[in-house]
């Protein structure tokens, strides 16, 4: 969690530092819920999710970088056995925004390192654990409003593909479809 919280302010950092180079922008957070693959996540397939994106360009750009930052969890029971569940994201890539007067419908893409944990307390010691990290693809599309001159409030919708994590000898993956409430600012101020 500890690093989870450092990547969040550098993220933040980094795009406060970057403001004055670039033409424009935003940084968004995402509260939502996340749906893993019930096969290898069961108890805690459905989890919340929180994030948060910077994405910037020039003018005169096709497309804007956007790099990003989502943890998300659940704690949940299956018998007599505690089930915790945990994944962890940074993003790399692209996003496409169009600008209508305020709304702003985009689509993105691009590279993930997805870290996921599974931790299991028991009865008698029958404890376990498991954690692994994996390269993946991602893809996004939503809508925001710009409010004012520089609020954003929209929705996100994304999914990830192509993680493979093995720990133990057992296989799974961290794929994943969200959706969830973006809310941030933009630069410069309209």
């Amino acid at each position: 969690m500890r690093r989870t919280l450092l990547g969040l302010i550098s993220i933040l950092a980094m795009a406060a530092a970057a403001q004055p180079a670039i033409a424009g922008g935003n940084s968004n957070f995402l509260l939502g819920g996340r749906a893993l693959d019930e096969g290898d996540w069961e108890p805690v397939d459905g989890q919340g999710v929180f994030g948060v994106t910077v994405d910037f360009g020039r003018d005169g750009w096709p497309v804007q970088l956007e790099a990003g930052m989502m943890v998300s969890g659940k704690e949940d029971e299956e018998g007599s056995f505690d089930v915790t569940g945990a994944v962890s994201e940074l993003s790399f890539g692209v996003q496409k925004v169009w600008k209508a007067d305020n709304v702003r419908p985009f689509i993105g893409g691009g590279l993930s390192a997805v870290t996921a944990e599974i931790e299991v307390d028991g009865p008698g010691g029958l404890d376990g654990e498991a954690e692994d990290t994996s390269g993946a693809v991602y893809a996004h599309g939503g809508v925001y409003w710009r409010i004012g001159s520089r609020f954003n409030i929209g929705v996100d919708v994304r999914a990830l593909f192509g993680s493979d994590l093995e720990d133990s000898g057992v296989e799974g993956d961290a794929d994943y479809f969200q959706a969830g409430l973006l809310l941030g600012w933009g630069w410069p101020a309209e």
